[in-house]
């Protein structure tokens, strides 16, 4: 979905944060405060002291305080991580288990974040108990601790900053200042749309398309980039991107995949284009097949947006985005390293002096396993211009080659600061052609582009051996690379060049040998007699001379190998067949689309028929459907959209069209209810949508006059960067090429709109009328809107005058009219082939499997259709582990030989399954506990269950251990380790403690609202709660909302609560420990009370009740603020990704108004 340009009064959920950050270079050296120990820096200092602690003063912060009171500044630590240690010791460690390389990867990975966090939170322990301290005295604004380098981010006062100064375990105090994004030059060629359908030359330069040939492109490697945003909905770069959802395209999953260090925005973005462009340099090409644009199209990317729109980021902003890629943050802030990616580029950089300060970043990536490139940058290229961070000796530094292999003369050269040889390597970078933004293409020069090629082939030798470590993949890029020298670089490696041109073919094969191939099937003994069944509904209308689009729903108790739709043309008996396309669900079940194309729709009847055949060749044929084939719409015709609309269909890139009410509350329907809109049942229309909807098809009478009548709104954005949203009314009589003969820019607002367009020049023919639209990907509007399409005879300027706004289009002049082209197909993502040459045994049933060679970590996911797999590898002996849910794991050994193909089919044995019984009791009574929930902590895909009246339950689940979770209203939580056996187990008697104890409600508000606060969808609100004195736990039993569900039209009498603890940074919300729970406004009292009894919320000293949305905009409700009531500084939010608090001073300031019920075990003192 698009950003929606609208004002929301008194909105506070956007609110900039200041931005603060950075550190430097890896000292360790040990801390000399006591842990735990906190004194004022007042009582240590002495002048001797005071001089020193000035010393450790960048004279760029003092400079700042000339001018500002508060003043962001960074603090580095002393004691920083030997990360070299912490790998060495862990490698060692895994060396005697047996663990497989990914699981490997995985634990070194966490233990160094483990290793960063825990030194980070012992070190600035104290420092952070003064910094809160001067908070409440008004002396700090901000506070932002990091741990990829020990080091804080603050906002304060020159007072605060002279006593920082003081602490032994600080080692400096530096400035926040800003680094760009290194600029690309415009290249010769145009930013123009393009559909190429050859490889780009620069592409085939590196050797990437041989290697696609062999199966490697990439696949199962995340590569991703710190840059200015990528826009996600590129065609090039949307079915790559690691949140894509192939059942749900438009809406992806952004959490672990997308970070906005600058604006916060929760979907991908890119306004400058330059992170577009990079990205698609590592793995762009559209889905079909055409603009092969990136060198690894096979994997996936995340991205994290670090400089602005202007291409600028501070400091405090790199810092953040280094920290995600090395562990990818949930949406309460929780580091994930299990969610890192393999490579990241960076084509951004600074000068060319030693300056460290990125450094411990770049060796924090490197001991995890992430293959840190850098551009050299652009500019003056002298000797030992090469810019930092690139010009370290841990990032791998790539200059720019033009097409005749010559180094560009933008490129920086060496050598680094640490007399080494940069760049390491040199790739294309001149006329570079790849993805912009608004789904254009274009070509820039730069080592900015250069770089990206060398993170795609980074993913290609991934791919091939995940095992490998960053200094291994480094090391085959050198040893590998073609030497380039000219009449300045003489010998090789240089300064200019590096190493020379890095091509992925001789990395992966340096003796000029293939990967051996091995490939084969997963699956499980059975027999399969059960035939495919579906459901289908005709078509009420049949046009001639349309396409006629069918839709059916298929399911099969195994897989759906094929849906085939076979139709007759009139009275031809020929049969012509077309293959469906899945439009949604799974290999099992799902709906299949097939259209006849509108040239075979030509005579009085068509007849098809459908086929559906499964994996074991059970078929099923539906009756054969006979369709009178109707002649075009003509004069008469009139439709308001009340009754469907047979006839209309869309077609297009992320075509948003539909029919239904209208969700923008502020259009009034001409007539009815109904209209056909881009937003009718939704808020916004798509980004990079071109698409069309298209009427019946119109036979034009020979004789009179024709005209064509509708009724339209719309509002488009203004122009935005030259860039804007249209729509097009087009003529076609082709099907092929359309004329544009309405042009509907900027807005009509809500006003509605007659329009008229004069047909007669095509009497006697039969012509098609569409609404394209065509957008960008910046801000939306009100879309576009029709209702009351009628085809009359008679011009309106024969019946009334035309009103404002109103008007009568002509086409006697013909050769004015801009003709465009457009293809009539639907982006939809097609269900997954099936090899119809795969041998198939009658007893051998496919699974959805994963298939792994042990020794390298290489993992593929076999085709849910056939259990096919396909896994290359270089010569030699290796153990192959399938493993599917439900199923025992196997392993085999596997000897891959030079050149050859081999064969090595896994047949699975399911675990066979057992039933766990047993009676819940209540300890002091001995009475049955009945409504209790009992689940599977490993396994969430058997389903909790619930005692009956008796307390009694019973659990099915696969054979082995597990861990019960035991939940009751009013009882204590109890976890329980437990086996199931094939056989029936009945457990003892289970006890569960009663919760006893009595009710307080906390608020923090004065029970009025003077103004409310209007989260979005995806937007949560907070209140940090309190026990009371000398209380540590609690359990939930109830939350008080002051709800308004009609304070923005038409609002929502829903909403969602969500309840977390508060274990996050600084104790902001961490773990979630229920929600979301769907609630409803009280209509008859100014607050909500939920109950939340039932579902076992036991809490501990501090945490926190959520409000959240449950519906999207506009169907949302309000929550009081109250603005006049003491401060309680508690008020918390989530734009879906970070948690952040509140602002204490400010516009719109306030306590949230939600309240908790606790009850407290025991008795209640009088």
């Amino acid at each position: 979905m698009k950003k929606i340009r609208t004002y929301r009064k008194n909105r506070i959920f956007n609110l900039v944060v200041l931005a603060v950050i950075l550190i430097f270079s890896t000292v360790n050296v040990p801390s000399y405060a006591a842990e735990g120990t906190y004194k004022s820096p007042v009582f240590r200092i002495n002048e001797q002291v005071e001089e020193k602690a000035q010393n450790k003063i960048n004279k760029k912060v003092l400079e700042k305080f000339k001018e500002d009171e508060y003043v962001t500044f960074l603090v580095k630590f002393q004691k920083q991580v030997n990360l070299d240690s912490v790998v060495k010791e862990t490698v060692e460690k895994s060396k005697n288990q047996d663990m497989t390389t990914f699981q490997k990867k995985q634990r070194k990975r966490s233990t160094i974040v483990t290793t960063l966090r825990t030194n980070a939170e012992d070190n600035q322990s104290s420092v952070k108990k003064f910094l809160k301290q001067e908070k409440n005295k008004g002396q700090v604004k901000e506070i932002e601790s990091f741990y990829i380098v020990n080091a804080m981010a603050v906002t304060a006062t020159k007072e605060v900053l002279d006593s920082l100064a003081s602490y032994p375990e600080i080692e400096k105090i530096l400035p926040n200042e800003t680094k760009k994004v290194i600029e690309p030059k415009q290249s010769s060629e145009p930013l123009v749309k393009t559909n190429s359908s050859s490889v780009e030359w620069n592409i085939e330069r590196v050797g990437a398309p041989n290697l696609w040939d062999e199966g490697i492109d990439g696949s199962g490697v995340v590569v991703a980039n710190i840059d200015t945003g990528v826009d996600w909905k590129h065609p090039t770069l949307q079915t790559k991107y690691r949140g894509f959802n192939i059942s749900n395209p438009m809406n992806a999953v952004h959490t672990f995949n997308w970070y906005d260090a600058v604006n916060d925005s929760a979907v991908p973005e890119d306004v400058n284009g330059h992170g577009t462009h990079t990205m698609g340099i590592m793995v762009g090409s559209e889905p079909n097949h055409t603009n092969h644009i990136g060198v690894a199209p096979g994997a996936k990317w995340i991205a994290v947006k670090a400089f602005d729109d202007n291409g600028i980021a501070t400091n405090v902003d790199l810092l953040k985005a280094g920290e995600w890629i090395l562990a990818p943050k949930d949406t309460e802030g929780n580091p994930h390293p299990e969610m890192a990616p393999d490579v990241v580029n960076n084509s951004w950089g600074g000068g060319s002096e030693l300056d460290e300060w990125y450094r411990q970043i770049v060796q924090a990536w490197r001991a995890a396993d992430i293959f840190p490139v850098f551009a050299a940058g652009n500019g003056y290229s002298s000797p030992g211009s090469v810019s930092n961070p690139a010009n370290y000796p841990e990032s791998f530094a790539v200059g720019a080659l033009d097409s005749e292999n010559q180094i560009a003369s933008f490129s920086l050269r060496g050598p680094s600061p640490y007399n080494e040889i940069k760049p390491d390597v040199s790739a294309p970078g001149v006329e570079i052609r790849s993805s912009l933004p608004t789904g254009r293409y274009g070509s820039l020069d730069g080592t900015s582009m250069a770089a990206p090629h060398i993170g795609g082939i980074v993913a290609l030798v991934k791919q091939t051996n995940p095992s490998l470590t960053v200094d291994e993949i480094a090391q085959k890029f050198l040893s590998s690379a073609t030497e380039l020298t000219d009449e300045i670089y003489t010998t090789s490696p240089n300064h200019g060049y590096g190493y020379g041109l890095v091509n992925a073919w001789d990395v992966i094969h340096p003796d000029d040998r293939k990967l051996s191939e091995v490939n084969g099937q997963v699956g499980y003994e059975g027999t399969d007699n059960k035939k495919p069944t579906f459901q289908f509904t005709k078509p009420a209308i049949v046009y001639r001379r349309a396409p006629l689009m069918l839709t059916i729903q298929a399911q099969d108790n195994t897989t759906i190998k094929l849906v085939e739709l076979s139709y007759q043309i009139g009275n031809n008996k020929e049969w012509k067949s077309i293959h469906a396309v899945q439009t949604s669900g799974d290999s099992h079940a799902g709906s299949f689309q097939a259209t006849i194309p509108f040239s075979d729709v030509k005579e009085s009847t068509i007849s098809y028929k459908w086929t559906i055949t499964d994996y074991s060749e059970n078929t099923t044929q539906s009756k054969k459907y006979t369709e009178e084939v109707k002649q075009g719409i003509t004069r008469g015709y009139k439709t308001d959209f009340e009754s469907d609309p047979f006839g209309w269909y869309s077609f297009g890139r992320f075509s948003s069209w539909e029919w239904g009410k209208p969700m923008y509350p502020k259009i009034t329907v001409p007539s009815g209810e109904k209209v056909y809109a881009t937003t009718a049942n939704d808020w916004s229309y798509n980004n990079n949508e071109y698409s069309t909807l298209v009427m019946p098809p119109i036979d034009v009478p020979a004789e009179g006059s024709t005209y064509l009548h509708f009724k339209q709104a719309y509002g488009f954005p203004f122009s935005f960067n030259g860039i804007d949203d249209h729509g097009y009314v087009v003529v076609s009589t082709d099907m092929k090429y359309w004329e544009k003969i309405i042009t509907n820019e900027g807005h009509t607002y809500t006003k509605w709109e007659t329009k008229e367009i004069d047909l007669s020049v095509y009497k006697g023919k039969t012509i098609y009328v569409g609404y394209h639209l065509v957008t960008d990907n910046q801000v939306s509007n009100l879309g576009w809107y029709l209702d009351d399409v009628s085809i009359d005879e008679k011009s309106l300027q024969d019946t009334e005058p035309l009103k404002e706004n109103n008007s009568t289009t002509t086409l006697e002049q013909k050769q004015q009219i801009t003709k465009i082209p457009l293809t009539i197909e639907n982006i939809q993502i097609p269900g997954s082939e099936v090899d119809i040459n795969k041998v198939r045994d009658s007893n051998f049933l496919p699974l959805d499997a994963q298939v792994t060679i042990l020794e390298t970590g290489q993992a593929i996911q076999t085709n849910p259709n056939d259990g096919s797999y396909t896994l290359k590898a270089e010569e030699g002996e290796y153990t192959i582990r399938a493993e599917a849910y439900g199923f025992r794991s196997k392993d085999q050994r596997v000897t891959f030989t030079n050149n050859t193909v081999g064969t090595e089919n896994f047949v699975l044995h399911p675990i066979p399954k057992g039933t766990l019984t047993g009676q819940l009791i209540d300890q002091p009574t001995g009475k049955p506990i009945s409504g209790a929930t009992l689940a599977l902590v490993e396994d969430a895909a058997i389903k909790p269950v619930v005692t009956d009246k008796n307390g009694r339950f019973s659990i099915e689940a696969y054979n082995g251990n597990y861990t019960l979770l035991i939940r009751a209203p009013y009882y204590h939580t109890k976890k329980l380790n437990i086996t199931i056996s094939d056989k029936m187990t009945k457990m003892k008697d289970i006890q569960l403690n009663p919760f006893v104890g009595y009710p307080e409600e906390i608020g923090y508000d004065d029970g009025t609202n003077e103004n409310v606060i209007l989260p979005s969808e995806k937007e949560l609100a907070a209140v940090k709660m309190t026990l009371a004195d000398g209380k540590q736990e609690g359990l939930l039993t109830g939350g008080l909302f002051r709800v308004i569900p009609d304070y923005f039209l038409p609002g929502s009498t829903n909403f969602q609560v969500y309840v977390y603890d508060a274990t996050g940074e600084s104790g902001a919300p961490g773990k979630r420990l229920a929600g979301p729970i769907d609630a409803k406004v009280n209509p008859n009292d100014p607050w909500t009370l939920v109950d939340l009894s039932g579902y076992s919320i036991f809490v501990d000293k501090e945490f926190y009740l959520v409000y959240g949305q449950s519906g999207k905009y506009p169907y949302i409700s309000s929550l009081g603020l109250d603005t006049n009531g003491q401060l309680a500084g508690r008020a918390w939010n989530s734009d879906g990704t970070t948690w952040r608090q509140m602002p204490t001073s400010g516009f719109d300031v306030g306590n949230y108004m939600i309240r908790s019920i606790v009850n407290y075990e025991g008795r209640q003192s009088n």
